[in-house]
């Protein structure tokens, strides 16, 4: 059911005549409805709660009903007590988001890990070891920030305001204001997302990963973990004592010195040339294998059934290779074609009888 609506004129202040009065464009609208009440509304620990909340209605809602009748304006005072309440509800619904998104995306953001040395685990196995030994093991930790998933929580932020000005445009028949700029942002996180997955192979200069193998890294981890109260953290395997004095025990970096971000340009180009050469190398020699060494085998066996075999064995495997490294389905299907048939000929020439 559609609430009516009844406009009324907002009464001008004592002494004021009625020509004033009807000269003031001043215009309010009454809805029949009853208003919603802060504690009718769901608890805003969940998105469902968060999206409720925000369907509440607010006093100067963004091009409303209000705005829109006759295009007459509302008087000034009204529309600054209104733009007042609109930001106060809108930075309560921001702060609700965010404690839900850290809660929900804090295990994604922020990874530790700990471990030992490949000797003290041997020892811990065996089960060999006194109590100053099992005093001396300490898990050394491995902390990793990742961008990538706060990039993701920018996404999930993005789409649940999106879907609260959805919601306020099909219930309310309201059109927000900022529905395009944020719809412009999520297309462009997105858009960021699908090239943050392309640097997920970059391994060690993956320059979305915060992690204290790196030098520099580990460095700034440790400074900004000086900077947060210690009662938060100490629970953490973070600190060993070394003389009397408490260190953060780390992993042993993998790099032999500082590097920047992602790597310099001459060291990665000089890099990705030596990773594309070996690869090129390697699949020179496995595609010769895959031609030579069939044809040995059916040239030594000397039958026509061990050859129909190996031709079959080696074009699965081919398929099956192929399949794993090219992306286009086409390129698999020529590629596995174009190999079974120069077994098959090589077969056919192989089985043919010789002239006495």
């Amino acid at each position: 059911m559609t609430p009516s609506l009844t406009l009324g004129r907002v009464p001008g202040p004592e002494g004021q005549s009625d020509q004033d009065q009807h000269q003031d464009n001043s215009y309010q609208v009454q809805p029949d409805i009853a208003p919603v009440r802060a504690q009718d509304l769901p608890p805003a620990d969940t998105f469902g709660g968060i999206a409720r909340r925000a369907m509440a209605p607010r006093s100067a809602s963004p091009r409303s009903l209000e705005d829109s009748v006759e295009g007459r304006p509302r008087n000034n005072a009204a529309r600054r007590a209104g733009a007042h309440g609109t930001g106060n509800h809108a930075e309560t619904e921001d702060d609700d988001l965010d404690r839900l998104l850290v809660e929900h995306q804090r295990e994604d953001i922020f990874h530790l890990q700990t471990s030992v040395g490949p000797l003290r685990s041997f020892v811990r196995s065996i089960g060999f070891y006194t109590r100053n030994l099992k005093r001396d093991i300490k898990p050394q930790v491995t902390m990793r920030l990742s961008l990538a998933a706060l990039n993701r929580m920018r996404m999930r932020r993005l789409q649940v305001k999106l879907a609260n000005r959805i919601m306020r445009m099909h219930y309310l028949e309201e059109v927000p204001e900022d529905w395009q700029i944020l719809l412009e942002q999520y297309i462009s996180a997105t858009r960021d997302n699908d090239y943050i997955r392309t640097c997920v192979d970059r391994g060690l200069h993956d320059p979305f990963l915060i992690r204290g193998e790196r030098m520099v890294d580990a460095t700034i981890l440790k400074d900004e973990l000086r900077k947060i109260p210690p009662d938060k953290w100490e629970e953490y395997p973070f600190l060993q004592s070394e003389d009397g004095e408490k260190k953060f025990n780390f992993v042993p970096p993998l790099e032999k010195k500082p590097t920047a971000i992602g790597g310099t340009r001459t060291v990665m180009m000089r890099k990705q040339w030596t990773e594309d050469f070996l690869k090129r190398i390697v699949l020179s020699v496995v595609g010769g294998a895959f031609l030579v060494v069939p044809m040995w085998l059916m040239i030594k066996l000397n039958s026509q059934s061990a050859s129909l075999i190996t031709t079959t064995v080696f074009v699965f495997v081919s398929g099956i290779a192929a399949a794993y490294a090219l992306d286009n389905a086409i390129a698999v299907i020529s590629t596995t074609a174009a190999y079974a048939a120069v077994l098959v000929v090589f077969v056919g020439t192989n089985s043919s009888p010789t002239p006495s």
